[in-house]
């Protein structure tokens, strides 16, 4: 394919990844567990580590977190069966 641009390249990337089954589960725990908490994406990653913008884009299923990340965003959320890693997320 031909992009217009590196950001139309991007986008297209992001889109894509989006589209992932283990970005959807993940996706969709972060957005469950932040509104029956009552925080922010923003409060998820001052406790996690991360920016604000990063936890946006897992709970939009851009981008998954490394092991470490996953981990600590696992151990905040404490969703009531914890996946081991992010294919446990998708076969749940």
């Amino acid at each position: 394919r031909g992009f217009e641009s590196l950001n139309a390249y991007q986008e297209h990337l992001a889109k894509e990844r989006g589209n992932r089954q283990a970005n959807r589960d993940l996706s969709d725990l972060i957005n469950v567990k932040l509104k029956e908490l009552g925080r922010t994406q923003k409060w998820l990653g001052e406790q996690v580590g991360v920016s604000g913008q990063s936890v946006n884009h897992y709970a939009q299923g851009k981008n998954i977190p490394n092991s470490k990340t996953l981990a600590k965003l696992l151990n905040v959320l404490k969703p009531e069966q914890r996946p081991k890693s992010l294919d446990d997320l998708v076969e749940n």
